[in-house]
């Protein structure tokens, strides 16, 4: 019968053996080498603790078996029984001091009580005394990397590899440490041979899905969690990963239905929570959003992304002390979070609460923090090209796509001097079709997505730029941290942003003498740039609807609008616009913005105006349109309101564009005088107001304007394409004229 056994368990039959083997131990029930035997096949088939069970029975009769210590502490190590396994080991080795694989689970052991120095010393004796044993060191390099000597790992790794290449969790580890280097690829190819020598191995397939994710590799990704999924379909984490991948792919209902399952799964993870909320806000549900991002937050207080995202949701919902305070915890929870930084100096320029002078202290803060975490050896010696001529200019953005940024800077393509090479880096996660007419447009196209600062910065100083523009400020997808670095001799802010950047090697900012007049005073820690006309050119996109009539139907009441975001729409905004629909008798207002889809928000912004006496009836609340739809919307009102203190810039191009006049009030910060540099520029400096009574009597008057015939706002488009504002190659002279005094006097100083 033992022959019998043996035989089955060659032939590798280990569920008849166990029943063969379980039958013999009854038999003969002080057989110490059945019991053990028992112990080894319950161990094969995972159930611990009937191995537990026989070990102890085979120990029983015979205490001076090392195997027996042995086997019973994998089994209790297998089950959790840390302390346990420890003292198992222990007497294993006393018995047997040469014991390799006995050292090696000590210092598995150790490792999961957190003794990371022990858990190395054990696995090193293990080395000792079998020079080829390459699962010690695949687990010496574990306790190494815990105990963050990154090198040493990895070296302990590739003997462990070289002496056995198909030992999967040495792949598997190798693959994480090349991502902590930020080595994706090389990292991919170790996930890839892992999971050849494994096909099911559910977290080799979910390795390989989240790099493809990072490397934007999307429909690749989805491939692998697919499979994943389908060998675990009860993973809620598996299926929060892969949820956000669909997002990602904009299958917005899919990925909620799954990430709903996901927190039915286990309503203790937090990231599923978090991915929902990311879900729920690409399809609009603000209130259902918000629900479960503070959800997440409630089962993980320490969860900077999490208050970061909802910050942002709040911000663009115009709650902005909420949001500034959701920042502020997530600058708590990290300090050196660049994106919440950010968004914290990008929300003040909103908020009427903040003066000129304490916004620019808290920009030139940030800015001061961030030179002082930069080592002087990092930053990047000027590296010109001294057997080039003519100007090389590099532009940074995360909005080289369908964006309001976009539409300004493709007035910088097209330029006819062939002594001017534009290069551009590009933040862009999700390409569009404007990306790629940007793109074809450009001497240089870089891909910036995956690399870290000093990657970018070493890669713009190779270029052998004359000036780099950042064309992003603290808004969303920056690259700040690179300008930092200082890889260009001449840095300069421009377009995206409406105040400093608060960094002392961003040299310059291009503006206008209507934007930044020499009176108002604003701090900025960058040298103004001032064009002489408009520091700005817009240019419609193409297949834009003729604007419809303005003026024509006298019969009904005139009709307001703001298509701007509600970060804009402040407490005084609000009571501005609520006097003038008081002023002009059964006038209505049109507002437009993507929070405005969802009902909770809606109702909100009509319950503020309710507050000023305007009736929810008079108030036109309305989402997200797309493209043509939205230009149509401005048939459905007669004259655009400017937000204040942060005036439209895109919104305001767009509304005359389609036809209709707009009325803006000019402050004393840039953010509040864009309006009147743009208005100026097309000739309608009738619309600018100064003061609040002013603007508010300006909207008044225009209402009373439309009903003559003869008002002068029939053809704003054409009033418009002959104006400066629209003027390419006026602006084209006088922008690169002032890049070039800029490098000419970096070049002299």
């Amino acid at each position: 019968m033992q022959a019998k056994l043996m035989a089955l368990l060659q032939q590798q039959r280990t569920t008849e053996a166990k029943a063969l083997c379980a039958k013999l131990c009854k038999a003969n029930p002080k057989n110490a080498q059945l019991q053990f035997l028992m112990s080894a096949i319950c161990g094969q088939l995972g159930e611990f603790d009937k191995s537990e069970y026989f070990c102890k029975r085979a120990i029983k009769i015979n205490p001076n078996v090392p195997e027996a210590w042995y086997n019973l502490a994998v089994a209790q190590l297998n089950l959790g029984k840390n302390t346990a396994a420890i003292d198992n080991l222990k007497t294993a080795l006393n018995l047997k001091p040469a014991f390799p694989e006995a050292l090696t689970d000590l210092g598995n052991a150790y490792q999961r009580i957190g003794k990371h120095a022990d858990a190395a010393n054990f696995y090193q004796r293990a080395i000792q005394l079998k020079p080829d044993f390459s699962p010690a060191y695949c687990n010496l390099a574990e306790a190494q990397f815990a105990l963050r000597d990154i090198s040493a790992a990895e070296n302990s790794l590739k003997t462990s590899i070289e002496l056995n290449p198909r030992l999967s969790k040495a792949r598997l580890s190798f693959g994480k440490i090349l991502l902590e280097k930020g080595e994706k690829l090389l990292a991919l190819e170790q996930f890839d041979a892992a999971l050849s020598l494994e096909p099911d191995n559910v977290e080799h397939l979910n390795r390989i899905a989240e790099v493809l994710k990072d490397e934007n590799q999307l429909a690749d990704a989805e491939s692998y969690y697919q499979k994943a999924i389908s060998l675990a379909p009860d993973n809620a984490k598996l299926l929060s990963n892969y949820g956000l991948i669909l997002v990602q792919l904009q299958k917005t209902d899919e990925a909620i239905a799954l990430l709903t399952q996901a927190t039915t799964l286990d309503p203790t993870l937090a990231e599923a929570f978090y991915n929902l909320a990311t879900a729920l806000s690409a399809a609009n549900q603000q209130q259902a959003c918000e629900t479960r991002y503070l959800q997440a937050l409630a089962l993980r207080h320490e969860f900077p992304e999490a208050w970061m995202n909802l910050g942002t949701l709040r911000l663009l919902q115009g709650r902005l002390q909420e949001a500034r305070s959701c920042f502020e915890h997530a600058l708590v929870k990290r300090p050196d979070y660049p994106e919440a930084a950010s968004n914290l100096l990008m929300a003040l320029n909103y908020d009427e609460t903040y003066s000129g002078d304490e916004i620019f202290e808290r920009h030139r803060h940030w800015g001061t923090d961030l030179a002082a975490r930069i080592p002087v050896r990092d930053l990047f010696p000027p590296h010109p090209d001294t057997n080039r001529t003519g100007l090389r200019i590099g532009f940074v953005s995360p909005d080289f796509r369908t964006h309001s940024v976009a539409y300004f800077f493709q007035s910088i393509l097209d330029q006819t001097r062939e002594d001017i090479e534009i290069f551009c880096y590009s933040n862009i996660l999700h390409p569009d079709e404007t990306t790629h007419l940007i793109r074809n447009k450009v001497s240089m196209w870089r891909d910036i997505t995956q690399l870290s600062d000093s990657a970018v910065a070493e890669l713009i100083n190779a270029d052998c730029l004359d000036a780099l523009v950042d064309l992003a400020g603290h808004t969303s997808g920056n690259r700040l941290g690179v300008f930092a670095l200082r890889p260009c001799a001449v840095q300069i802010s421009y377009l995206g942003y409406p105040n400093t950047t608060g960094l002392a090697t961003m040299d310059y900012r291009i503006t206008d003498a209507i934007a930044d007049p020499e009176y108002c005073g604003q701090s900025y820690t960058e040298t103004l740039l001032r064009m002489e006309r408009c520091f700005l050119c817009y240019k419609a996109k193409p297949n834009i609807p003729q604007p419809a009539p303005l003026g024509e139907n006298n019969n009904r009441p005139v009709a307001f609008g703001s298509f701007n975001n509600l970060a804009k729409l402040t407490p005084s905004t609000i009571e501005l616009w609520s006097s003038i629909l008081l002023g002009t008798p059964g006038s209505t207002l049109l507002l437009k913005a993507r929070p405005l889809g969802d009902s909770t928000v809606a109702d909100h912004y009509r319950e503020m105006f309710q507050k000023h006496g305007i009736s929810p009836e008079r108030l036109q609340l309305i989402g997200w349109l797309a493209d043509a739809k939205h230009y149509l919307a401005y048939s459905q009102i007669d004259i655009a309101l400017d937000t204040y203190p942060y005036n439209g810039t895109t919104t305001t191009c767009e509304a005359l564009w389609m036809g209709r006049p707009v009325v803006t009030l000019a402050g004393g910060l840039h953010a509040s005088r864009v309006g009147a540099s743009l208005l100026s520029t097309v000739g309608l400096k009738n619309l600018i107001a100064h003061n609040p009574h002013e603007y508010i009597e300006t909207a008044i008057r225009v209402a009373n304007e439309l009903h003559a015939s003869d008002h002068e706002y029939h053809d704003l488009r054409s009033r418009m394409q002959g104006s400066a504002l629209c003027d390419q190659t006026d602006f084209q002279k006088h922008f690169f004229a002032l890049i070039e005094y800029a490098v000419a006097t970096s070049a002299t100083d």
